[in-house]
């Protein structure tokens, strides 16, 4: 299973979205995006990470699904294209 950050900026970069870009979405340095991307700096608030979360999903919808299945452990996408059963989402 990924850690956080791995899943966040693997889903950046999927949907390709930069950190400045985010960061003036969310109204935070771009080097907090980019510190918690790469695992440094520590952990965000819950409420920073919703905020990103939500910018994410306004910039390129479906990446907070995305981001969530990474995190969950499971294949974006063999969900996305309709071949993982949803039963496999709470295995």
């Amino acid at each position: 299973t990924m850690l956080i950050h791995e899943c966040f900026d693997e889903t950046l970069k999927k949907y390709g979205i930069t950190g400045a870009v985010l960061s003036r979405h969310v109204g935070v340095s771009p080097s907090h995006v980019s510190q918690f991307r790469n695992g440094k700096g520590g952990a965000v608030s819950h409420t920073t990470l919703e905020q990103m979360l939500d910018a994410m999903e306004q910039l390129a919808p479906g990446s907070r699904l995305y981001f969530c299945l990474l995190l969950a452990g499971k294949n974006p996408v063999e969900f996305l294209s309709g071949s993982m059963d949803l039963r496999a989402l709470v295995a």
